[in-house]
C-alpha cells in the first residue's frame, strides 16, 4: 500500500449513525419507560374515577324508566351525591353530605330549560311517558356524567368542597354538558 492510499484511509470518515434497514444488536434491550409511582398512582386512580363516572351515569339514565314524576329526579339527586361522595373519597378529599348537596345544587341552578320542559312533558298522562322516556334517559345520563366531570376536574386540581365554587365551574359544566351532546349526535342509528 502506497503513501496516498493510506492517507486516503486515514481520511476516511467512519459513519456513527446506523441507517434504519440494519439490524439491531443482540444484546440491544428497549428501555423500560414507565410512568414514576405517583404518576401511575394518579393515572390508576383518574382511571377508577372515570369508570365510577361511566357506572353513575348509567345508573342515572336507567332511573328515567321509573314512572314515578319526581322520584327518579331524587334518585339521580341522590346517585350524583353518591358519586361526588366516592370521588371525594378517591382523591382523600374530606366529604360532608351537606357540602356536597350545597355544590350539586349551586352547580345544577345554571341546568337548560329542556330538563324542566322534559319533566313536565312527563306529566301528560299515557303519551308523555312514552315519548319523552328515551330523551330523558339520555339528558340524566349527560347530567351525571357532566357532573361526574366536573368535580373530578376540581378534584385533580387539589380542590375541596370547601372551595368549590359553583358559578366558576358552570361554564365547565355547560362544556361537558356539550360534548355529551355533540357524542350523540355522532353514533350512527341502528
Amino acid at each position: 500500500m502506497n503513501t496516498d492510499d493510506r492517507l486516503v484511509e486515514d481520511l476516511r470518515v467512519q459513519r456513527q449513525r446506523r441507517r434504519p434497514y440494519h439490524p439491531l444488536p443482540e444484546d440491544f434491550t428497549p428501555p423500560v419507560t414507565t410512568a414514576p409511582p405517583d404518576e401511575a398512582a394518579r393515572l390508576d386512580c383518574r382511571r377508577q374515577a372515570q369508570a365510577l363516572i361511566r357506572r353513575y351515569a348509567l345508573f342515572s339514565g336507567g332511573s328515567a324508566a321509573l314512572p314515578l314524576v319526581m322520584v327518579d329526579m331524587l334518585l339521580v339527586a341522590g346517585l350524583q351525591i353518591r358519586l361526588i361522595q366516592l370521588l371525594a373519597r378517591l382523591y382523600d378529599v374530606p366529604f360532608e353530605r351537606e357540602r356536597g348537596r350545597a355544590a350539586l345544587t349551586g352547580l345544577l341552578l345554571g341546568v337548560e330549560v329542556r330538563v324542566v320542559s322534559l319533566q313536565l312533558a312527563w306529566l301528560v298522562p299515557g303519551a308523555g311517558y312514552l315519548l319523552v322516556a328515551g330523551p330523558r334517559a339520555v339528558l340524566l345520563a349527560a347530567l351525571t356524567y357532566a357532573v361526574g366531570r366536573v368535580f373530578l376536574q376540581h378534584f385533580e386540581t387539589g380542590g375541596t368542597l370547601l372551595d368549590f365554587d359553583p358559578k366558576a365551574m358552570r361554564a365547565h359544566f355547560q362544556r361537558e354538558l356539550a360534548m355529551q351532546r355533540r357524542r350523540r349526535r355522532r353514533i350512527p342509528p341502528r
